[in-house]
Protein backbone atom coordinates (compact mmCIF):
# COMPACT_ATOMS: atom_id res chain seq x y z
CA UNK A 1 0.00 0.00 0.00
CA UNK A 2 1.19 3.75 -0.83
CA UNK A 3 1.86 6.02 2.36
CA UNK A 4 -1.44 7.86 1.46
CA UNK A 5 -3.50 4.92 2.12
CA UNK A 6 -1.74 3.42 5.03
CA UNK A 7 -2.15 7.22 6.63
CA UNK A 8 -5.52 7.08 5.68
CA UNK A 9 -5.69 3.39 7.19
CA UNK A 10 -4.36 5.12 10.44
CA UNK A 11 -6.31 7.50 10.88
CA UNK A 12 -9.48 5.17 10.48
CA UNK A 13 -8.34 3.16 13.70
CA UNK A 14 -6.42 0.41 11.38
CA UNK A 15 -2.94 -0.81 11.53
CA UNK A 16 -0.63 -0.26 8.64
CA UNK A 17 1.85 -2.43 7.28
CA UNK A 18 4.54 -0.75 5.38
CA UNK A 19 7.20 -2.49 2.85
CA UNK A 20 9.95 -1.93 1.01
CA UNK A 21 13.40 -3.13 -0.60
CA UNK A 22 15.29 -0.51 1.77
CA UNK A 23 15.51 -1.09 5.39
CA UNK A 24 16.25 2.50 5.64
CA UNK A 25 13.20 3.94 3.60
CA UNK A 26 11.21 1.32 5.47
CA UNK A 27 11.85 2.41 9.02
CA UNK A 28 11.60 5.90 7.78
CA UNK A 29 8.23 5.43 6.84
CA UNK A 30 6.92 3.32 9.55
CA UNK A 31 8.39 5.76 12.13
CA UNK A 32 6.83 9.05 10.42
CA UNK A 33 3.16 6.76 10.33
CA UNK A 34 3.73 5.69 13.73
CA UNK A 35 2.62 9.08 14.53
CA UNK A 36 -1.00 8.60 12.95
CA UNK A 37 -1.23 4.67 14.92
CA UNK A 38 0.31 1.52 14.19
CA UNK A 39 2.39 1.05 11.56
CA UNK A 40 4.95 -1.71 11.22
CA UNK A 41 7.95 -1.73 8.50
CA UNK A 42 9.10 -4.95 6.38
CA UNK A 43 11.84 -4.64 4.47
CA UNK A 44 11.39 -7.25 1.44
CA UNK A 45 11.92 -7.37 -2.28
CA UNK A 46 8.21 -8.64 -3.42
CA UNK A 47 9.83 -9.78 -6.50
CA UNK A 48 11.47 -12.21 -5.03
CA UNK A 49 9.03 -15.20 -4.14
CA UNK A 50 10.44 -16.20 -0.76
CA UNK A 51 10.70 -12.87 0.89
CA UNK A 52 6.90 -12.17 -0.41
CA UNK A 53 5.46 -15.32 0.92
CA UNK A 54 7.07 -14.77 4.23
CA UNK A 55 5.46 -10.79 4.31
CA UNK A 56 1.57 -13.08 3.81
CA UNK A 57 2.75 -15.83 6.41
CA UNK A 58 0.54 -14.48 10.00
Amino acid sequence: MGYAVARHVLDAGGTAVVSGRSQAGVDEAAAALSTHGKAVGLAADLTDRPPSTACASP
